[in-house]
Formats: C-alpha cells, structure tokens, sequence
C-alpha cells in the first residue's frame, strides 16, 4: 500500500526548479555546503581532497529531496497544528522551512511570520516574508513565495 507524501506534487517541482540539480557539492547563498537539490552536507564535511563527498545521481538527489521536504513538513506540522489541508499556503511554509531549516536559526525564529499565520493574516504573512535578510538573500525565490501565499496560486 502505498501513501500519500504530507506535500503535493506541485511543491515538489517548484522546489527543484527554484533550488536546480547539482551533482557535486556548492555553496549555497548562505554559505552552506550543499548537493542536489539544495541539501544541506554537514558543517564537517570536507571540501577539498580524498574524502569530498562523491557526486550525487540523479535518483540520489531526489530521494534526498523528499526526505528534506518531509523534515520540512514535520517543522510546518510542529509550528501551525492547525493546519491540516495540503494547499498552497501550507506548501510555502514547507518550502519556507525547506529553505531556512526547522532549527532554532531557521522558521521557527519567525516569530511574527508565525504570529501572522496563526492570525491568518496573509498580507502581514507576505510582509514577513518580504521584510527578512533572507528575502535579501535570495530576493526572487521569496518574492514569488509571498506571491504565492497571497494568491493561492502556484
């Protein structure tokens, strides 16, 4: 039997269209050693000589995709309980998540992001987006992240 992933297909495509697919590790815009489809290697990972990780396939890097997005989706479970529907506002805070990590420097440190969600204010949830050191990081991405929880649509 199988079941339902806790994200919808369409938050799986923008996530690898948004992050692309990168074989060997980079550094992300954060400065975050990073393979595939944006995930993160650990902090001890080595960059230069014999034991740098090998390049990742195709298929690796998707199975690694889904693990995050799901680690995501348990952040997004933990923040807003209430929210229990699979739509697009819930997949931009997953994709949130994915981005800025579950940890105490990532989306949980969004206080009046969280705030404004549990008020369900998408206008103050947008601002929030767009008023972060993360929308200067990568602008574009948050952009369309604050249009799309506005909108409703992908």
């Amino acid at each position: 039997m199988t079941t339902n992933p806790p994200y919808t297909q369409k938050l799986l495509i923008a996530i690898e269209d948004a992050e692309g697919f990168r074989p060997m590790p980079y550094l992300d815009s954060r400065g975050h050693l990073t393979i595939g489809y944006g995930h993160k290697l650990p902090a001890s990972t080595p960059t230069d000589g014999p034991t740098v990780p090998p390049s990742y396939s195709f298929d690796n890097a998707h199975i690694l995709l889904k693990d995050d997005i799901a680690e995501a989706c348990l952040v997004v479970a933990h923040l807003f309980p209430q929210l229990i529907s699979r739509c697009v506002r819930t997949d931009v805070l997953i994709e949130l998540a994915f981005i800025l990590g579950g940890g105490p420097q990532g989306l949980p440190s969004w206080t009046r992001l969280i705030d404004a969600v549990n008020r369900a204010n998408p206008i103050d949830v947008a601002w929030e987006i767009l008023n972060s050191k993360a929308f200067r990081q990568i602008p574009e991405r948050l952009l369309t992240l604050a249009l799309r929880y506005l909108t409703r649509r992908y």
